[in-house]
Formats: structure tokens, sequence, C-alpha cells
């Protein structure tokens, strides 16, 4: 039956420029988890599907979308690119995907489905959205430099999703998630910013700016699901005689557009930020007579050093305890 379908489906397509690849079947993984089948047995379908669309289509690439990151070498016999979906905490995603790497043998990764939702249930909110987005995309892209990612999703469900959709979960109403980038009347929310900014080869003005902490939450924090290194509350540019240029207040939505890895949505104080690897990063727009960079910090754990790196370079380092303290570092 399987066959009969590709042979019809397939052809009709095989010559069609608007075709990026054949994703053999979405999250076949986590079918076999969800209903206990046998993972062999899907991974010999996954083979047979595999065989037959190259057998039809010898124009366009084969992929399939693995719900789950550390199963996804799996499908590395029989793909030309490995696909994975991401849902988790952006804090584990590069270490999960140098895992991959490890595992794939050379063939090109992709994150096929990255994303959350700007509303919807408790958790969700448009900082969430920019913090989780900016995460996932500068991790993929920038740090890890895979192959490409497609951002879940383009727009809200407009009609809304049904109660028939693939993951009712008593904890939250399918109906409500919103994951767009565009809402469902196809007006730009701000991520809308933030994903273009992902795909442009260079945004002239901005200056990557790497925070890197000595030390940081190894482990969630109990009833929260953090790793937490520091909590950054603003950020000054001081010209030579100390006069303030301009400010980026933490915790703000402008301040999310900036954002990278390392970051956890806003809160009345400003964001923490924090991650496996004990980095974080922004894309600032930094004044062209700014001197110093003045900042308002707090550390998670007593005598954590943060040090700030510019295009690279490092430019300096303090020392952070667990009250709110300012200092500066001088770019000259």
């Amino acid at each position: 039956m399987a066959g009969a379908y590709l042979d019809e489906l397939i052809p009709k397509f095989a010559s069609d420029p608007r075709v990026l690849a054949w994703d053999l079947l979405n999250e076949g993984d986590l079918i076999v988890q969800r209903f206990g089948s046998n993972l062999d047995d899907m991974l010999d379908f996954y083979r047979a599907v595999s065989t037959r669309v190259r057998l039809l289509d010898s124009n366009h690439p084969i992929t399939a979308g693995f719900g789950d990151i550390d199963q996804a070498h799996l499908s590395a016999d029989f793909v030309d690119f490995i696909s994975f979906h991401d849902y988790q905490d952006p804090a584990l995603l590069g270490e999960a995907i140098r895992t991959l790497r490890g595992r794939a043998g050379g063939v090109p990764i992709v994150a096929e489905e990255a994303g959350f939702p700007s509303a919807g249930n408790a958790s969700a909110s448009l900082s969430g959205h920019l913090t989780r987005l900016g995460g996932q995309l500068d991790t993929i892209l920038v740090r890890e430099e895979l192959a490409g990612v497609l951002v879940w999703s383009l727009t809200d469900f407009n009609p809304p999703a049904t109660l028939l959709t693939r993951f009712p979960d008593p904890m939250s109403d399918p109906i409500q998630l919103k994951y767009g980038v565009f809402d469902g009347d196809l007006q730009p929310k701000l991520s809308a910013q933030r994903v273009r900014r992902s795909f442009l080869d260079d945004v002239p003005g901005l200056f990557r700016v790497d925070l890197v902490y000595s030390q940081g939450s190894t482990s969630p924090v109990p009833g929260d699901g953090r790793y937490l290194s520091v909590g950054i509350i603003y950020l000054e540019f001081l010209d030579g005689t100390l006069t303030t240029l301009d400010r980026l207040t933490l915790g703000t939505l402008d301040a999310n557009l900036l954002q990278g890895h390392g970051w956890y949505p806003n809160e009345a104080f400003g964001q923490w930020t924090g991650s496996l690897d004990l980095t974080s990063s922004l894309d600032l727009p930094i004044p062209e007579e700014t001197a110093i960079l003045r900042f308002r910090a707090v550390g998670f754990l007593s005598g954590t050093d943060l040090e700030v790196h510019i295009d690279g370079v490092s430019r300096g380092k303090v020392r952070l305890d667990t009250v709110e303290q300012e200092f500066e570092i001088a770019l000259e």
C-alpha cells in the first residue's frame, strides 16, 4: 500500500523546485515511544520508503524528522541529512548537538523544528518566545554551525487547531498554543525581526558580546528547571567622561530582540542567564563613542567570575556575589 502511494505521489513532484526535500515520516521515533511499537521495525520501514523515494526522484534530498535528538543519528544510513526537532531548554541544546554530530558519521544535520509558543499556556509568553527562539537560532546557526534550521512555525493556527491535534496535553489547551512568528492575521510578532536577523549574512552596527561565567547551577534549580549563572539588571554605554550614551534595560522585549544563547524570560528585576557551557551572548548596537560598559548584575552563586568578550576579544573580568553590584568594563 505504501509503495503504491509513493508511486503515485513522488513522480508528480520529482522536478518541482518548490520541494526542498522529502521527509519520510514525521517523528517516527516518537510513534515507537508512544505506542510501544518496535524501533527496529520502524527503522526498516524508513529504509524501505527511502529506497523507493530515491528510485522515483533523484533530484531532491531525503531526510526523516526525528522528535528525539538523542535518537536522530539512527537515520544516518538512509537520509541525505539528519533532522531533529527541538523544544527543550536551549541550555541543553549545544551539548546535545555535539553528541549527535559525534554519532552522525559526517552526515549534515538540520534542526527541522525549533520554537516555543508566545501564548496558550501558563509557561508561554512573548518574552519566552523571543528568548527561546534567540537561544535556539544562535546555538544552531552560529555556535554549532549546523546545515540549517526551520522555525516552528511561520504563523499561528488560523483557524485554531482542534482537540484532535497531535499532542493533547491535559496541562494546557492545544487549541490556544501560538508558536508562529506571525499571528493568525499574518501580522508579524517581534520574533519575526529576530528570526530574520538570524538568516542575514551580516547586520551592520551590531557587535557580538559573549558573557563567560566561571560557575553556575550544573543541574536545574529544584522546582524551577533553569540553569542559572548570573542575573543582569541593566547595561549602560559610557563615553570617556562617564556620560551615559545609551542604556539597555534587561527584562524588556527590546533586550530580548538582541539576545542569543543563554537567556531566560523577563522578570521584574531583569533577566537570568545560564547554560551548561557557562556562556551567553548578545548582538549589541554599541555607540561609537563608547569607552566603558557599566553593568548591574548579581551572581546566582557567590564568587562567580564574569568575563566580557566583544567580537572575540576579552575586555575584562569581574567577580560577582549574590547581591546586586555595579561594575565597569573599559573598552580602550
